[in-house]
């Protein structure tokens, strides 16, 4: 595996320093050169055991004539972090021991490799999701390790998907669309008139599927029933919507049923 820090952020001073459990007593078992290429064998110290890996250099200057600059082109010494974010959360940032490491897109995968050690990972935060971290140790040799983030929602997320249900209500109340709640819908309902908002809860349908709202607390809403002959009555009815939410940008839409 590559370790240029050109296309591995994670092969950053900053980050490294920060990682925790990097490797001890490290030791130069065998190196065999031939012209501008190298294999290095070393051994060192992680978590109170022993480990190896196999380094492949290439030999880019010299020095004096005699100081030698060589690049590891490739070993095994590092392993692959795979990051990814549920789409409906759109792209996030991605900080790894508190520094800048990119962007992770919820089209796929973003795969880094890291040096040996233990690693925070995590996702910025936005207005609508809560920033989101995992501890995770950079094995070597081990080539994939998966860190999935479930996009946990802010108080903004909720206070906003609320406010749209409350104010789709209110519309019901005049505009008496057919996606409306059925108290809305029957034409011998009228002069409808919300006396009590219901209290929402926003939750995650599943992995990358977007949001659902409930009601955990009803609502209630005051109407004019006609009968037959003409003569009317009041009442009130209960109101409980639930639906699924849309995200675009920092907006929430919400839809009934």
């Amino acid at each position: 595996m590559g370790l240029s820090a050109d296309n591995n952020p994670l092969i950053n001073d900053a980050i490294y320093k920060a990682a925790s459990g990097r490797p001890t007593n490290a030791k130069i078992t065998s190196s065999t050169e031939n012209g501008s290429s190298a294999t290095v064998r070393v051994t060192f110290q992680m978590d109170g055991e022993s480990q190896d890996a196999t380094l492949q250099l290439t030999k880019k200057g010299t020095d004096w004539l005699i100081i030698d600059h060589w690049q590891v082109d490739d070993s095994d010494l590092a392993s692959t972090l795979s990051v990814s974010v549920p789409s409906s959360g759109g792209t996030r940032d991605l900080l790894v021991n508190g520094q800048a490491a990119g962007t992770v897109d919820p089209s796929g995968t973003t795969t880094l490799a890291a040096l040996p050690g233990q690693y925070k990972v995590a996702i910025g935060g936005t207005e609508l999701f809560n920033e989101e971290s995992e501890d995770w140790n950079s094995i070597p040799g081990a080539y994939v390790n998966s860190v999935s983030f479930n996009g946990e929602i802010s108080t903004q997320f909720q206070q906003k998907v609320t406010q749209a249900v409350h104010d789709k209500l209110t519309a019901c109340t005049t505009s008496r669309s057919s996606d409306c709640p059925y108290v809305f819908t029957n034409s011998s309902y009228s002069n409808f008139k919300i006396t009590t908002q219901p209290t929402i809860s926003v939750s995650t349908s599943y992995f990358g599927s977007g949001f659902r709202y409930s009601t955990t607390s009803y609502g209630s809403v005051n109407y004019t029933y006609t009968y037959y002959d003409g003569t009317t009555t009041t009442d009130d009815s209960l109101l409980y919507p639930y639906g699924s939410v849309t995200v675009n940008g920092n907006s929430v839409t919400v839809t009934f049923g």
